[in-house]
């Protein structure tokens, strides 16, 4: 699984959050290293093959709702922004694999 790149991605933006967001007790940072954190789980399980198009369907929700949150922490100044944009391009690039693994699955989008 640490090969999986879709992991690796989901992994480093969780852990970038979480490095960033330390110490930090507001309810949005809270929210989005909670998504972040339930992302990484959602795309784990897909992985191992545990209800796959489910955990699909979840881990592409969680991405759409972290995508939020992690764009109400920048403009909050919550998240520095060169934290924000890293986050932002791993988010970017987990988009792209889980919509080319749904496509693969033939699921619709």
């Amino acid at each position: 699984m640490k090969n999986a790149p879709v992991f690796v991605d989901a992994y480093e933006a969780n852990l970038t959050l979480h490095r960033a967001l330390a110490g930090d007790a507001s309810p949005v940072g809270a929210r989005a290293c909670a998504l972040g954190s339930d992302l990484v789980d959602a795309v784990a399980f897909a992985l191992k093959g545990w209800d796959t198009r489910e955990e699909l369907d979840a881990a592409d929700a969680l991405l759409a709702r972290l995508r939020l949150a992690v764009r109400l922490l920048g403009d909050l100044g919550t998240l520095p922004r060169p934290q924000q944009l890293s986050v932002a391009e791993r988010l970017d690039c987990v988009g792209r694999q889980l919509g080319g693994w749904r496509r693969s699955l033939g699921m619709p989008r």
